[in-house]
């Protein structure tokens, strides 16, 4: 009984993980909740639901997830299991990579308690546990006790009840902290119980006082359902059947109220068990057969043995002696079948002693019959290699077929991205060149407008207009240089080396001195994969005058096979690869690089600077 109780209770409470906030999801929770606790509206609720989600399909992923999680937990509510369990880990696949872990804690307690429900106990604890290691590492204390209340419940279902209390203690011991919290006061029930089932009765009592007073002061449905359950069941252990049974009651009332079947289904069990004790098996009776209705309807075996054995008790007491002893076989014969792990190793044991005695007397006439039987395994195994062997077959071709849809994707996937960096550069470089022009053709003629008049005025000294003859010259060097570098003009004509050997003496100083050698045998690209060497090459310069302080900067170019490589070493500054992360500008020219499925390497171990980078000559990426 008290398996299905605090199983009941689990379903309940433990799954309230993230936020309502929105509109829809409101609309989401009450729907879901009236398709569950209201049967007449919910075939209604549940076609509005199918609308809401055709609706949703293509909006953000948490609203998507929201309504799977819902739904997986209704079909699991609904006794859908394996429903429940595929939504579940599709909703858990989500945020399988995911670095955001609270969204994955709904999941694995949903998923933990279909294995519960399964009696697949270690499964649900695995989960429960992965859930409670994300609360604990991020810090989540509530959510930590609504893990370590569900562990307890799945060690009642185990009926370890010590086990139960000391992990109903602890997330109570969190809890605590929270009166406000909705399950402060169901999760308080859960621990009266297990105090009240290992001895601890009085600790138990004002923990179930304390849940009910807030459960009513707050008209929390599952409080008062599960306090008033709590309470009847410490008076119905202490044999105070007055007080049991209007306990008993009250939490029946709300439960059929709100459609709470298992809950009535324990009311009716407990108020049977309560009239036994009173003596009265009319109305024992009368609750009993209410109770065996919905625990059959429910395929409840947990509780239909112990329906079944104090029901037996009571048409014994009615002296109706052979349907009581129908009642108790039932009974008998559904306790074997539920039996806990330990008393089924007993009884194989005691099968196993008992065949094997039973051998001992038919060897001598049975040597026939097992190699009879020897033969038929044989043939067995033969078969069982064959279906092996072409299992193996067929796992490898699926695997070889998945592999080569794999590799057709990615190769697609790096076509499209080069055909993006492509139309990328292309722009960049149209944006360059209208740049350049405007800067060479406007400002420039403007420049070179001014100094002619200023050349042709006599009224000004001959100091002055000197002075600023030399400073517009200047103006106008820099101009021609600023738009050189936004467009390079050789390379339309002379090509890569050509455009930057005029970078490089159009940027040199007396304090930092840039070479370009060629040692390619002067080997063309096509116009595109020219322009991106130029332009990585142009930045590698740039950063070294800028953040390295060189004072001379070497730029060799290498042809070697299939690749064209080339070297920009400097003798700045340089940096150390182990303590400072590259920045966005050679982060920028790595993921370009790897765009060309180039490699781009930068040594720092001497003084100074050496970036190596090589990329396939290969004019198809263009």
């Amino acid at each position: 009984m008290y398996r299905f109780f605090l199983l009941s209770c689990f379903l309940l409470i433990g799954f309230q993980l993230f936020g309502t906030e929105d509109k829809d999801s409101l609309k989401i929770v009450e729907l879901f909740f009236q398709a569950t606790h209201n049967a007449q509206e919910r075939e209604s609720a549940l076609q509005e639901l199918s609308v809401i989600k055709r609706s949703i399909a293509d909006s953000d992923t948490t609203l998507r997830t929201f309504y799977t999680f819902s739904e997986s937990k209704y079909l699991m509510t609904t006794g859908r299991l394996n429903e429940a369990m595929e939504l579940a880990e599709e909703g858990l696949e989500l945020f399988r990579h995911s670095q955001m872990d609270h969204r994955k804690i709904k999941f694995y307690n949903l998923i933990a308690s279909v294995h519960t429900l399964r009696q697949e106990y270690k499964d649900g604890i695995n989960f429960f546990k992965k859930s409670l290691a994300i609360c604990e590492r991020t810090g989540d204390k509530l959510q930590a006790a609504y893990a370590l209340n569900n562990i307890a419940n799945l060690f009642f279902s185990l009926l370890d009840e010590e086990s139960a209390y000391i992990y109903a203690s602890r997330s109570f011991a969190i809890l605590k902290e929270y009166k406000d919290d909705p399950y402060y006061p169901g999760i308080l029930s859960i621990l009266s119980v297990a105090e009240t089932k290992t001895g601890r009765s009085e600790e138990g009592y004002k923990h179930a006082v304390e849940a009910l007073k807030i459960g009513e002061s707050t008209q929390n449905i599952l409080a008062l359902i599960v306090a008033n359950h709590a309470l009847g069941d410490y008076h119905l252990t202490n044999e105070s059947y007055a007080e049991a049974k209007l306990h008993f009651s009250e939490s029946l009332t709300y439960s059929e109220k709100f459609a709470q079947e298992h809950f009535s289904l324990l009311n009716n069990l407990g108020l049977l068990k309560t009239y036994l004790g009173l003596k009265d098996y009319a109305n024992a009776v009368s609750f009993g057969n209410s109770a065996l209705i919905l625990a059959e309807s429910l395929e409840n075996k947990d509780v239909l043995y112990a329906l079944k054995r104090n029901l037996a008790s009571v048409y014994h007491g009615l002296g109706q002696l052979d349907k009581a002893y129908v009642l108790l076989k039932e009974a008998h014969a559904i306790n074997r079948e539920i039996t806990n792990i330990e008393t089924k190793k007993s009884i194989n044991e005691l099968l196993i002693k008992y065949d094997a005695e039973k051998k001992e007397k038919e060897i001598a006439n049975g040597q026939l019959l097992l190699l009879e039987k020897d033969i038929e395994a044989a043939r067995f195994r033969q078969i069982i290699l064959f279906l092996s062997i072409g299992l193996v077959l067929l796992t490898g071709i699926i695997l070889l077929i998945r592999n080569r849809n794999i590799n057709r994707i990615k190769e697609m996937n790096s076509k499209y991205e080069r055909e993006v960096l492509q139309a990328l550069l292309k722009g960049e470089e149209v944006e360059r060149k209208r740049l350049a022009v405007d800067l060479h053709d406007g400002l420039s003629s403007s420049l070179t407008s001014i100094r002619f008049r200023l050349e042709s005025l006599a009224t000004i000294k001959e100091e002055d207009k000197r002075k600023l003859i030399e400073s517009l010259q200047e103006t106008q060097l820099e101009s021609r240089r600023i738009a050189h570098n936004l467009s390079p003009i050789k390379m339309e004509r002379l090509g890569l080396i050509a455009a930057l050997q005029q970078f490089a003496q159009e940027n040199s100083t007396e304090k930092s001195i840039i070479h370009i050698s060629d040692f390619s045998d002067g080997v063309r690209l096509n116009e595109s994969l020219e322009m991106f060497v130029y332009r990585i090459t142009q930045e590698l310069i740039q950063n070294a005058l800028k953040h390295a302080k060189a004072g001379s900067i070497d730029v060799q170019f290498f042809k070697e096979g299939d690749e064209f490589r080339w070297m920009v070493e400097d003798d700045g500054d340089g940096f150390d690869l182990d303590t400072v992360e590259y920045g966005e500008g050679l982060q920028s020219i790595r993921s370009r690089i790897n765009q060309f499925k180039g490699s781009f390497d930068i040594d720092t171990s001497h003084k100074g600077t050496i970036v190596q980078i090589s990329i396939p000559i290969m004019n198809s990426y263009f």
